[in-house]
């Protein structure tokens, strides 16, 4: 019969027992005069030794040595004390005692040579000595008793274990959520562990008394009051007390060298913080094993529980770098009770001397890290801001410094001044990224018709100027190179000139522009015989609609330009330009000053309070291209006078990219005029009334109403 007292795993550990069977003893036979009865005799056999706890099996040979057949024949065997049976193997036989201490065998005839073999396993359980004992008994007379007992031995060796407790699950986790862990456990052995191997799980304070479990694919629960439950499947067993208590456990019954068992536990996380699940091995109850190694007898796992996100700070608050390298600030995201919040996305936003944005996820330890290399010179704010939730925000500025000298920049780059004027050349120092480099020394000199040299050192502005009067005519070309390398430099060419203006040609002679526009003139002086006098001073007096003067040398070609913005209302200017020196020749010119062209489809309608320093100002504008019939009223309440302009004709009107203007004719205090308004819609929306008169209310935001421009 096979009778298997634990779990059906055990079976397969018949197979490698197999070679503790021993062949059984024979006893020879002595000859009898009397030839009668059944001579049984029996024989025991074990293996020398086995570790304590290990299992072991027990041999047991029963022979009829005849000369008759033997009758009821009754075997019957008994464990070593404190032994646990383990199998039996043998026709007939049964488990005697209870719990089971031993095995009975019985045949009804055993015949004269004929034998029987009987298998009992057992496992040890007492150091030293564990002795089995057998003896056979029938109805048929024994004509030699002595040999109807028998006994086996077996020494029982202390046991080396290595007993294993191990944990795994998530680093973090987010409360409201079921946390999973898994529960290894087992021996890594050389030898059996005879006991339950026995795991106590502590349900840290974070997790709610919840517990749920699995134990493979087959799970089989006994539930009782209070959430308690006991359950098994595969290689573990699992229990729970329920009511609230903190502690679940799991067991492994008399693991194997090699033999291990998992389970997955399952809470349930409440509160925010640091949950160390903590498992810890049962102590070994019996002296007869050794555990090789407590390392593993006990592991603790902590799992950041955390909830959303509350706060947001950006370290370095300052953060220093050089153009043209990496900077990085770091956003630590945190929920209220201070605990790391992973895995959340971290908007970044740069202002300032190097803009730009980004977005990076927070680590495990809560930290978004975000870097970015600058190359302007300059202070940044980085801003950083949850996806989520922009209110949970933070930021910090980053300075960025020059890099090295790179390059050096002369300006002008060319000049030709009269011969006993002085000639100033600046050198612009700036690293390789465009950005000046204060501080830092400079050597000039000058080849050609004037030499000389000199130094300085660039200002905040990363400029130094070098000036020097040419009294050779001629050209002179002056270098500016780094004082600490020389390598690194520019130079401009200077062209000294002489001779005293005899003629001036100014053109355009006639020009018609539109208000607000830049209109240049171009004033050719020569000498007496018709050469270009470069380096020669003319004087452009505009006069008319504007009243302005500017002052240029003419170039290589005797030529010198003046440019400047028209009026704002239509009108007449006339242009004189008058050269410096010699005869003092001059020339004129007629500009005629145009409104701008209306913009088809513009549309404007507008209207509030403005405001004003001087008073109360108020306005109304409606008017649309291509149509004379529009309105505009403005009126100006001071402590001592009142303003009213109205528009009697709407002549244009123009939209532009920021803004509109209007033009017409107006009556301002019974006055007939010109004007012009300026008007800025938006957020920054404004008012701007020029007259003929000379009026000029200047820009006054909008305090009230609105303005809107169509196109």
């Amino acid at each position: 019969m096979s009778t298997p007292l634990e779990r059906p795993r055990l079976i397969a550990t018949i197979v490698a027992l197999a070679a503790f069977v021993a062949l059984s003893l024979t006893l020879p036979t002595t000859a009898r005069a009397d030839a009668s009865g059944a001579d049984l005799h029996v024989t025991a056999s074990a293996p020398a030794s086995v570790a304590f706890g290990g299992g072991v099996g027990f041999t047991y040979t029963l022979t009829n040595d005849g000369p008759e057949t033997a009758t009821n024949v009754v075997l019957t065997a008994k464990l070593p004390a404190g032994a646990d049976a383990w199998f039996a193997n043998g026709a007939g036989c049964n488990f005697t005692g209870n719990p089971f201490s031993g095995l009975e065998c019985t045949y009804a005839s055993l015949a004269a040579g004929d034998s029987k073999t009987v298998t009992l396993g057992a496992y040890v359980n007492e150091l030293g000595a564990n002795t089995s004992t057998v003896s056979v008994r029938s109805d048929t007379t024994d004509p030699d008793a002595a040999d109807d007992n028998a006994s086996a031995t077996v020494d029982a060796v202390t046991a080396h274990v290595d007993r294993a407790v191990f944990l795994s699950g998530p680093s973090q986790s987010h409360i409201g959520q079921y946390v999973d862990y898994r529960l290894t456990l087992g021996n890594y052995g050389p030898d059996l562990f005879g006991e339950n191997l026995t795991a106590t799980v502590q349900i840290p304070s974070q997790f709610s008394t919840y517990v749920g479990v699995s134990l493979g694919s087959f799970t089989a629960c006994d539930l009782g009051a209070g959430g308690a439950f006991s359950c098994y499947g595969g290689a573990l067993s699992c229990q729970y007390a329920g009511n609230g208590a903190r502690t679940v456990s799991c067991s492994i019954f008399k693991p194997q060298a090699g033999g291990f068992g998992t389970a997955d536990l399952t809470f349930f996380a409440e509160t925010a913080g640091t949950a160390s699940v903590a498992a810890t091995l049962s102590a070994i109850g019996s002296d007869g094993y050794v555990d090789t190694s407590a390392a593993n007898d006990s592991v603790t796992l902590g799992t950041q529980l955390y909830d959303d996100p509350a706060s947001l700070v950006v370290t370095p608050a300052q953060a220093h770098a050089t153009a043209g390298q990496q900077a990085c600030v770091t956003a630590a995201v945190t929920d209220a009770s201070s605990n790391p919040v992973p895995g959340t996305k971290v908007d970044f936003t740069r202002s300032g001397s190097n803009a730009g944005a980004g977005s990076v996820a927070t680590d495990g330890d809560g930290n978004a890290q975000y870097c970015y290399t600058g190359t302007h010179a300059g202070v940044d704010t980085v801003a950083a801001a949850v996806d989520a939730n922009t209110a949970i925000n933070g930021s910090a500025t980053v300075a960025y410094a020059p890099a090295s000298p790179a390059h050096v920049a002369l300006a002008p780059k060319s000049s030709t001044p009269t011969v006993g004027s002085q000639q100033c050349e600046t050198a612009t120092v700036t690293d390789a990224y465009g950005n000046v480099t204060p501080g830092t020394g400079l050597a000039f000199s000058v080849t050609g018709a004037n030499p000389g040299t000199g130094s300085g050192s660039a200002g905040g502005d990363g400029q130094a100027t070098y000036c020097y009067t040419g009294t050779h005519a001629g050209a002179d070309t002056v270098v500016a190179r780094l004082a600490a390398n020389s390598a690194i430099g520019d130079s401009a060419a200077v062209t000294y000139a002489a001779g005293p203006p005899a003629h001036l040609d100014l053109s355009p002679a006639t020009s018609t522009v539109t208000v607000g526009s830049e209109q240049c003139e171009l004033a050719a002086v020569t000498d007496a015989y018709g050469n270009a006098t470069p380096g020669v001073g003319v004087t452009f007096t505009m006069a008319g609609a504007d009243t302005l003067s500017a002052s240029s040398p003419t170039d290589a070609d005797g030529a010198s330009t003046s440019c400047y913005v028209v009026a704002a209302l239509p009108g007449n200017d006339t242009v004189t330009a008058v050269a410096t020196g010699g005869n003092a020749p001059s020339a004129t010119a007629a500009v005629t000053i145009t409104t701008l062209p209306s913009t088809a489809g513009c549309t404007i309608s507008a209207g509030g309070v403005l405001e004003t320093d001087a008073g109360t100002a108020v306005f109304t504008a409606d008017a649309k291209a291509g149509s004379t019939a529009g309105a505009l009223r403005f009126t100006l309440h001071t402590s001592a006078s009142r303003t009213t302009v109205v528009a009697t004709e709407i002549t244009n009107v123009a939209c532009s990219a920021d803004g509109a203007s209007i033009f017409g004719t107006a009556t301002a205090d019974d006055q007939s005029t010109s004007f012009r308004v300026d008007l800025i819609a938006g957020a920054a929306a404004s008012f701007r009334l020029r007259l003929g008169t000379g009026y000029d209310s200047t820009v006054l935001p909008l305090r009230g109403g609105n303005v809107q421009i169509r196109e």
